[in-house]
């Protein structure tokens, strides 16, 4: 069976969800930017939270980490708080190191950053969902979608500075 969902803001990523069976069941995007209403994204015309009660939907799914002030907007203008759901609930599909050619291109990418780091006497930590996948599954998270470092403060300015000449060897202006 189809649900008509509707979505609330348009993230910058929306176009992952374009490739997802989730995106066939869209029929409207709510976001607060006026600049974006009357627009269309894929196909799907975007509009003002006021247009959200004179629509025949099944499901709203919130797009943004500000979860809980968005969910407050629609309980506030009679949305039913049992038709409200979270990225988090619904589009752990949406995912870049579920495929594994992706995931094996991540995992080399953070192998070559350990080592050039390494060579170069650099402290560099793996943090966040990267470190959990890495330390529990012995694998990235299948649902990530980034790979997560920090560098010590002692190594900031060195690190800094060669990025910054790289940028100028990248951008032709190497002296």
């Amino acid at each position: 069976m189809t649900r008509k969902l509707v979505l609330f803001s348009v993230i910058k990523n929306i176009n992952l969800l374009f490739e997802t069976d989730l995106w066939r069941d869209v029929i409207l995007i709510v976001d607060n930017d006026h600049r974006k209403h009357g627009q269309y994204v894929n196909g799907v015309l975007v509009v003002g939270l006021e247009n959200i009660l004179s629509v025949d939907y099944d499901e709203i799914i919130i797009l943004s980490w500000a979860y809980n002030q968005i969910k407050s907007q629609l309980l506030s203008v009679g949305v039913s708080n049992n038709v409200i759901s979270s990225i988090n609930k619904r589009l752990v599909t949406i995912s870049v190191f579920k495929e594994p050619d992706v995931r094996q291109i991540a995992m080399a990418f953070i192998s070559d950053l350990c080592k050039f780091a390494d060579g170069r006497r650099l402290k560099l930590f793996i943090e966040a969902g990267t470190l959990l996948g890495i330390v529990r599954d012995k694998d990235l998270i299948p649902w990530d979608t980034d790979i997560d470092f920090s560098i010590h403060k002692s190594d900031f300015i060195s690190v800094a500075f060669n990025f910054f000449l790289c940028f100028l060897c990248l951008a032709n202006l190497c002296f």
